[in-house]
């Protein structure tokens, strides 16, 4: 999944991510607790082929940036996903999983 935008909000982070994994809500909901921040999934999950037809629609001057950008219609339809892990059990958890990853950077030669 990546993280396509992060923007502060009265000193909190929502996270907008994308990707095929959005189809799923536990990615989201641990992706919340983990960080411990809100995290907005897009109502239209399709972003890529939206996207492209957006820059389409753009290009031939079907709409205009504002009537794709601005309206806001698109985030009225989106699932907020609340972080409900306490505190202490938030970070034993992402202690863990740094503590994970560390140990993987012997396991393969990087110098190939």
């Amino acid at each position: 999944m990546k993280v396509s935008t992060i923007t502060n909000m009265q000193s909190r982070a929502k996270i907008n991510p994308l990707g095929g994994s959005l189809n799923l809500k536990y990615p989201a909901m641990i992706w919340a607790d983990i960080l411990g921040t809100p995290v907005i999934r897009p109502a239209d999950i399709e972003t890529t082929a939206l996207g492209a037809a957006y820059a389409a629609g753009l290009a031939v001057g079907i709409w205009t940036e504002n009537e794709i950008f601005c309206s806001g219609e698109k985030m009225k339809k989106a699932k907020t996903f609340h972080p409900i892990l306490a505190e202490e059990l938030r970070e034993k958890r992402v202690a863990s999983w740094c503590k994970a990853v560390e140990r993987t950077f012997d396991l393969a030669d990087l110098s190939l």
